[in-house]
């Protein structure tokens, strides 16, 4: 399964890569070894690890109408120290 990444853009997420970690927006059923040799291939890096976070959909009213977002998955990368990925630094 070759899963298909989203860098997440947020303050933390900026803050977290100027330390060598960067957060993705990964598939629900993506495994750790899925994300790191995504990365791997995608970025020409070497990971040193990767946690996976199961992200809760929030609750969300437009009008009257209620519901709730989709529940989706954060792969934080870790990469071996001294590199980078140049689009996300």
């Amino acid at each position: 399964m070759n899963a298909a990444i989203i860098p997440v853009i947020t303050e933390k997420a900026t803050d977290l890569a100027t330390k060598g970690q960067y957060s993705f927006k990964v598939p629900v059923r993506a495994t750790k070894l899925t994300v790191r040799r995504t990365i791997e291939a995608h970025y020409k890096v070497h990971v040193k690890r990767v946690n996976m976070v199961r992200m809760k959909g929030r609750a969300r009213q437009f009008r009257k109408i209620s519901g709730r977002t989709k529940v989706w998955k954060k792969a934080v990368v870790i990469l071996k120290k001294g590199e980078t990925l140049p689009t996300l630094a």
